[in-house]
């Protein structure tokens, strides 16, 4: 720009020579407009200038702003996928500790009935215990007395056979009546201790206790068969009941040790077949 300014002052001078003065005022005044011209250009030609290094510097800055806000994005899209991995963490944890609560609300309240039928179990227990200790109070205070209480029925009116009077308590027996059953064995055996069916009259008197659930007076009276008549067919059928009278009272020792004597000693009996199933769940 500046060495166009100079061409133009020459050539101004130049033409100087060649004029008069109206015209060199004129021309004077043209090359005066030209400059200040030449000035106003020069000054917006740096306004520009600046303008566009403001430009510039704030493109870069707008390119920094961006690649800062690229990395922030990055930064954020890695912490997202971190909290979503945090959260389904947590959502597995919490689905486990209600599976934990829920299940240990089943096991309380399995527990609770569990609880509930051993209690019921227990006051079933006390109550058989109570009646057991009431019988063998009565039976000791009946040998003591000797004699049989008031209302226990005894043999049939008059003079009875052997045959009669044990058909007499076994009818009573198969008829549930219990009470006279015994009477009438009970008083076979002192009529006939020696009878053939003396050991048959001793077994159906430790039934009936059995029966009765009277367990430890029923043990008692099942050893009396074993003991008093050793060569009677009803040994093995004694032995096994007197087995499962001791698993009944919860002593599974002794009843694991007369039945595995039932089946030692009689082991093609109907009874030793039983016994063998009743050990396996001993």
């Amino acid at each position: 720009m500046k060495y166009a300014a100079i061409v133009l002052m020459i050539a101004a001078f130049g033409m100087i020579g060649c004029v008069g003065d109206d015209q060199y005022a004129g021309l004077d005044g043209r090359l005066f407009r030209l400059e200040e011209q030449q000035q106003d250009m020069e000054r917006r030609f740096d306004r520009l200038e600046q303008g566009y290094r403001k430009i510039d510097a704030s493109r870069q800055e707008i390119d920094t702003d961006v690649q800062t806000l690229r990395t922030q994005l990055a930064e954020f899209r890695v912490e997202n996928d971190n909290l979503r991995n945090e959260l389904g963490g947590l959502r597995g944890r919490l689905e486990e500790t209600e599976y934990a609560v829920r299940a240990k609300e089943d096991t309380i309240s399995e527990t609770g009935v569990a609880l509930a039928t051993q209690v019921g179990r227990l006051d079933e227990s006390v109550v058989a215990h109570d009646e057991r200790i009431r019988r063998l109070e009565e039976y000791l205070s009946l040998d003591l007395a000797g004699a049989p209480p008031s209302d226990m029925p005894v043999t049939p009116p008059g003079e009875v056979s052997e045959d009669d009077l044990y058909r007499y308590a076994k009818v009573a027996f198969d008829a549930g009546d219990m009470e006279t059953a015994r009477s009438g064995f009970s008083d076979y055996l002192k009529r006939f201790p020696k009878s053939q069916r003396a050991d048959n009259a001793q077994f159906w008197i430790a039934e009936i206790y059995f029966r009765e659930k009277w367990f430890e007076k029923a043990i008692l009276e099942y050893q009396k068969v074993i003991e008093g008549y050793p060569k009677g067919n009803k040994v093995p059928a004694a032995m096994l009941k007197q087995g499962m009278a001791f698993s009944n009272l919860g002593d599974r020792s002794n009843a694991r040790l007369i039945l595995r004597e039932l089946v030692a000693k009689y082991p093609k009996a109907g009874e030793a077949e039983i016994a063998r199933k009743k050990l396996k769940g001993l």
